[in-house]
């Protein structure tokens, strides 16, 4: 099918690996094109993976050194930049045909936003199709913090969402160390910052959740093995709405790092617990 005009997105293939901190994984490698008259500065929420039996599955991590959709990259016009996106193996155990990938790219200089879906088409191959790509405008804010919002193609934008309107605030607060564990690791975590933007244009509309922190090692030096930080929210009951993390690479790790772990919630959380994990 045709790709939205402006950034495509190529599947190119997957790979199983067993990455530096040992676990299994699958590695979905994809292009990202800028067929922009200009170089545009993009980013990418976690992608999501479902399953034939319907079972959705967050993406685990970005791939070293190729795009981080995190941080984001420039791309200049006409050229193209390869990502990594790395789903652990613990959680998607085989793949399978009919399977989707979903991956969005957002452009947020210029207020838009690229959606894309994969499915398996050949599952002895672990090749994937795109069957299905649109774009949206999404909400940005000016360098005084007016929000704005620019007209993408107004025809096919969604104007009978009757939700709530996007809304950030500040939830460091409900964050909670587990320091015995952060002990044990030989890390302190500090510089907590934590936010939630409620996305009512989403489909469905959900809670991104960020969550900015810096790790330092208590030795001063680097560590024998990688290892996750992990986030996990949890509803006003106690139940767990999701699990995302953070790797720190003990092969690039010099004593101290800046990180940020991205979630996406269908509940707004009461409370976060932030820790190291095996």
């Amino acid at each position: 099918m045709e790709q939205n005009s402006g950034i495509e997105l190529t599947f190119d293939l997957v790979e199983s690996a067993v990455m530096k901190s040992k676990d299994n994984a699958f590695i979905f490698y994809l292009d990202i094109a800028n067929k922009l008259p200009k170089q545009v500065n993009v980013k990418s929420p976690l992608a999501t993976y479902i399953t034939v039996q319907g079972e959705e599955i967050e993406q685990d991590f970005w791939l070293s050194g190729l795009v981080n959709g995190y941080g984001g990259t420039t791309i200049r016009s006409g050229a193209f930049k390869k990502m990594g996106i790395v789903i652990d193996k613990q959680k998607l155990r085989k793949i399978s045909s009919d399977d989707r990938l979903y991956v969005t790219i957002e452009l947020p200089k210029l207020a838009q936003r690229f959606n894309f879906g994969f499915v398996c088409s050949d599952e002895a191959e672990k090749r994937f199709s795109l069957y299905e790509s649109d774009q949206e405008a999404v909400e940005s804010e000016s360098p005084k913090g007016a929000s704005v919002s620019a007209a993408i193609e107004p025809d096919v934008v969604d104007q009978t969402n009757s939700g709530p309107a996007p809304s950030k605030q500040e939830i460091t607060d409900i964050i909670e160390r587990l320091e015995l564990l952060e002990e044990k690791f030989g890390i302190a975590i500090s510089g907590l910052y934590a936010t939630s933007y409620y996305q009512s244009n989403g489909t469905p509309p959900y809670h991104e959740v960020r969550i900015n922190f810096d790790v330092t090692s208590l030795s001063g030096g680097a560590f024998e093995r990688s290892f996750p930080i992990r986030a996990s929210a949890y509803n006003a009951v106690g139940q767990l709405l999701d699990t995302s993390s953070a790797y720190i690479d003990n092969e690039k790790f010099i004593g101290f790092s800046p990180m940020s772990i991205l979630s996406h919630l269908d509940q707004e959380p009461t409370k976060i617990r932030l820790f190291p994990a095996a």
